[in-house]
């Protein structure tokens, strides 16, 4: 505000400066003691409102996940499945992907929690990331308990619960693993039977066309992608996920 002008009796009239900008919580406030405003009308401003705000929110979550995403390091690794005394696959673990993403997610003011609900013979995992300014993204994903091995039902569980967060955190933020269009097997090889158990949930997730992805990746199924194509089928279903 600034005060312009003065009347005949002395006394300042402020009048708003032409380039000081109203927020729509003024423009609210003001409205609210107005008596012309009836309360249709003011249900229709605060209904812009929200509509505002939680685009504002929308874009500060986007642009905080671009420049999280240009950040994270991809993930070495580390964790080996042994079956018979035979090393079968190797993975990140979860506490690498923690120890490597936890303080960049902090620095963009982003939380992460999961949720667990038992459906049948599984358990459907949520993972939710929330921002700062308010905005909120949410992923969900059904798996068939672990039963493989000798595992107790408790470690089945847990062993699902492990896999789930780590799979779940991987779509989210886009995390590449050390390795992974390979899996160590060479590039002329099929894809791992977890890397075909990610890759078609992710297909699901995405609601994507599997007869018409499988024609792009120049095979009959899911589990024939050869390894060397195994970034290459992920990043058309990540991009098959953003255009909606």
């Amino acid at each position: 505000m600034s005060l312009d002008r003065e009347p005949e009796g002395g006394q300042a009239l402020a009048v708003p400066s032409p380039e000081a900008p109203m927020d729509f919580l003024s423009i609210l406030a003001q409205a609210a003691v107005d008596p012309r405003m009836d309360v249709a009308k003011m249900e229709r401003l605060l209904d812009m409102h929200r509509v505002v705000t939680q685009e504002q929110r929308r874009v500060a979550f986007a642009a905080a996940m671009a420049r999280l995403q240009g950040a994270l390091p991809q993930i070495r690794k580390d964790g080996r499945i042994v079956v018979q005394g035979t090393e079968r696959s190797r993975y990140a673990r979860l506490e690498d992907i923690d120890t490597a993403i936890r303080p960049l997610l902090a620095a963009e003011g982003f939380s992460v929690a999961f949720d667990t609900e038992t459906q049948g013979s599984g358990l459907l995992m949520t993972c939710k990331i929330s921002h700062a300014e308010g905005h909120t993204e949410t992923r969900s994903l059904f798996l068939p308990l672990d039963t493989q091995g000798a595992k107790s039902s408790v470690q089945g569980v847990g062993s699902t619960v492990s896999y789930g967060r780590r799979y779940l955190l991987k779509m989210l933020l886009g995390i590449v693993e050390r390795g992974e269009d390979d899996d160590g097997n060479g590039g002329s090889q099929p894809i791992t039977e977890a890397q075909a158990a990610d890759m078609t949930a992710l297909i699901e997730e995405v609601k994507a066309d599997l007869g018409k992805f499988l024609v792009f990746m120049g095979v009959g199924a899911v589990k024939d992608i050869l390894a060397r194509d195994h970034k290459k089928a992920i990043n058309a279903l990540e991009a098959k996920r953003r255009a909606g």
